[in-house]
């Protein structure tokens, strides 16, 4: 048995986790070694099995899985009878808009709050870029006209030598610029900040990275507009009727940010008077979708259920990242994917 202190972790997990035993292989392959204390890992659903596993123990880490409000009470009333030895606060997603209203009740001075950025850019990346080609290649049209059973046939488009505006050049805006210029497209970034930017973002737009407030701007020149904008006050309704009808009447919306970016009656109305080509939404207002919501009518509309990362290894690859971050706090040295939350990402 190892001498090492013990740096416990509770994993807060609804049952389709699964348990501890899912998880050891990524743990232990993604765990650096020599590390200052040791690791314990806890997987509990409710206060119940807290008490029954830990039994007493300091807790260290608090990790949460899919956070509803049951998973973000029982994180709070764990922390608050942890709270001096608390050190971590982990998101098992990248988003953290649903945690914000139970972190910002807790004195969280000491406490670092991280997420799992990075582990979906990859496969999101891709999700961008299959809906460029969906559109281009009329996609809407084909399938419309297969369940009529008619053969009809319509004009396609290359994707190469179009342009996209990323709205939000982040971890994983960054990944769609690289899959979308493997596919030979033009790139107009679009970042709070376009001065705090890397080498790698400056040569993927050449150069051509916007303030959200010239967002306009590149909404004319683009043919594809994809928004990754996180959930904060800032960033809610920005894309309006206004805006539907700035970008051009072939462009398509992509959206797998956050649903409050956008003003849906808006878009049902670019939809249906053809302002805009299409839509395709990994993540709406209100999910799951009201059946009443004129969005699911739309046949250039794409609606993807928020899922448009969930791949058979999200759940390990989340794992990974966290582990990794971990091991250089355990090594006392600077995490990554620290969270402000002043700015709620």
């Amino acid at each position: 048995m190892s001498s090492k202190k013990l740096f416990n972790i509770v994993v807060i997990a609804k049952e389709n986790w699964g348990s501890l035993k899912n998880f050891e292989g990524v743990i232990s392959s993604s765990l650096s070694k020599n590390l200052q204390r040791e690791p314990k890992f806890s997987f509990v659903e409710n206060y119940q099995q807290y008490q029954e596993q830990l039994n007493g123990q300091d807790i260290n880490c608090l990790a949460c899985s899919q956070p509803g409000e049951n998973e973000l009470q029982l994180l709070t009333q764990i922390f608050n009878e942890q709270q001096k030895n608390i050190e971590i606060i982990h998101s098992f997603s990248a988003g953290v808009d649903k945690f914000l209203p139970y972190l910002k009740k807790l004195d969280l001075k000491n406490v670092q709050v991280t997420n799992a950025k990075g582990s979906f850019s990859d496969i999101l990346g891709e999700y961008v870029v299959f809906s460029c080609y969906y559109f281009a290649k009329s996609m809407p049209f084909f399938i419309a006209q297969q369940r009529k059973k008619e053969w009809v046939q319509d004009i396609v488009y290359p994707v190469k030598n179009s342009t996209i505006a990323i709205v939000g050049l982040g971890d994983i805006g960054t990944e769609v610029a690289r899959q979308c210029k493997a596919n030979r497209m033009k790139i107009i970034g679009i970042k709070r900040n376009p001065s705090n930017v890397t080498q790698e973002q400056k040569d993927l737009c050449d150069g051509n990275i916007l303030p959200l407030e010239q967002l306009d701007e590149a909404l004319k020149q683009s043919d594809y507009v994809c928004s990754v904008l996180p959930k904060i006050n800032d960033t809610n309704d920005i894309f309006n009727l206004q805006k539907f009808k700035t970008m051009k009447q072939s462009a398509v919306f992509i959206n797998i940010g956050r649903g409050n970016c956008v003003v849906e009656e808006d878009l049902v109305t670019a939809l249906k008077q053809n302002i805009i080509r299409g839509a395709a939404l990994d993540v709406v207002k209100q999910e799951p979708m009201g059946k009443d919501n004129e969005l699911w009518d739309q046949e250039n509309a794409l609606i993807t259920h928020h899922c448009g990362d969930r791949t058979t290894e999200l759940i390990q690859s989340s794992m990974k990242t966290f582990c990794q971050n971990l091991s250089l706090h355990l090594q006392q040295k600077k995490m990554q994917n620290l969270v402000d939350l002043e700015k709620g990402y």
